[in-house]
């Protein structure tokens, strides 16, 4: 796998590295190829044209015309996936996949699922790989959730800022669970509101990267 966007990511992306993987019969995964320059996709295409049913795939975000004639290389099959917000019931099981490939055992809590689903995701799925081997590197647990994200994390799992009034009520709501160590119930009284009505605030703002537990 080369991943032309980082290419520091499976070694130099050159011909003769391709030439080789396919001569060994080997299947290559050519990433982001719509960040190769005309003629460096000229000359992999070149390089993949001197074999018979080469075992390629490539993914691409956009589709300029020479990606286009780059594609035609090799006689396959358009697959349009569609954003990773458009299909946000896989996100929980990548999630845990990009998980157990690197740490087998540990596991994300359904709170920090849900917030995972809700996130807008603009990188897809090498985002969502990228977040979750990021927090990995940062975590050192069995179990991960919501009080686990950096700022960074939080950012990303925002799928929109604040307005002025929720972060005037977030505010409130913080200050409440701080004077009642954290007591739900107790803070629910200092704010007067009900419990339900604390409780479906806080699982609110928790799915959206914002830890609220004290």
């Amino acid at each position: 796998t080369w991943d032309a966007a980082k290419p520091g990511r499976g070694g130099a992306l050159s011909d003769d590295a391709v030439a080789a993987a396919l001569s060994r019969g080997a299947a290559v995964v050519l990433c982001h190829i719509d960040t190769l320059p005309a003629d460096r996709l000229r000359s992999l295409s070149a390089a993949i044209a001197r074999f018979e049913d080469p075992a390629v795939m490539a993914t691409a975000t956009s589709l300029r015309s020479d990606v286009a004639e780059f594609l035609t290389t090799f006689d396959g099959v358009e697959i349009e996936m569609p954003a990773l917000r458009s299909r946000r019931e896989d996100i929980p099981v990548l999630a845990r996949h990009f998980l157990a490939a690197v740490r087998p055992g540990t596991r994300l809590t359904p709170a920090l699922l849900a917030s995972l689903a809700e996130a807008d995701w603009g990188g897809n799925v090498t985002q969502l790989k990228e977040f979750i081997e990021s927090l990995l590197a940062r975590v050192d647990a069995t179990e991960i959730g919501p009080q686990h994200l950096s700022d960074a994390h939080r950012r990303v799992l925002a799928r929109t800022p604040l307005t002025r009034l929720e972060e005037a009520e977030l505010r409130q709501i913080t200050i409440a669970l701080l004077e009642a160590r954290g007591n739900r119930a107790k803070a629910a009284s200092l704010l007067e509101i009900g419990r339900s009505t604390l409780y479906r605030k806080i699982e609110m703002y928790t799915r959206r990267g914002i830890d609220l537990s004290f």
